[in-house]
């Protein structure tokens, strides 16, 4: 019923979580970088990100070949379980090797987001 409503407002599903995710986002990457695009594929459970990082003049693309969402107790937890970086391969590489699954706390505001995703 809310897709349906949104597509009927000309919006997506994966754009409005999209949207309130990327302020959240911008606070675990403070002083490092910034957020420049998200795009969710909400039914597949993929998404594409791109991060302006200080001191890299190229964009960092980050392919999320799976994720989920799901509460926990003190908001949501965004659990990454499957992730590649085709303009910085090196940078996967070695996130894969010490974190292999990356989980990112989201607050209680975002809890309800996991009925979206």
């Amino acid at each position: 019923m809310i897709s349906n409503l949104l597509s009927a407002l000309g919006g997506s599903t994966g754009g409005v979580v999209a949207s309130f995710l990327e302020p959240e986002l911008e606070k675990h990457l403070a002083g490092i970088g910034t957020v420049q695009n998200i795009e969710l594929d909400t039914p597949n459970k993929r998404a594409a990100v791109t991060l302006a990082m200080q001191g890299d003049p190229n964009p960092v693309k980050i392919q999320i070949e799976r994720y989920s969402l799901a509460p926990s107790a003190t908001g949501c937890l965004l659990t990454i379980h499957d992730y590649s970086c085709p303009t910085h391969e090196w940078l996967a590489k070695l996130g894969k090797k010490f974190r292999p699954t990356l989980e990112i706390p989201l607050p209680v505001s975002y809890a309800m987001a996991s009925a979206f995703v």
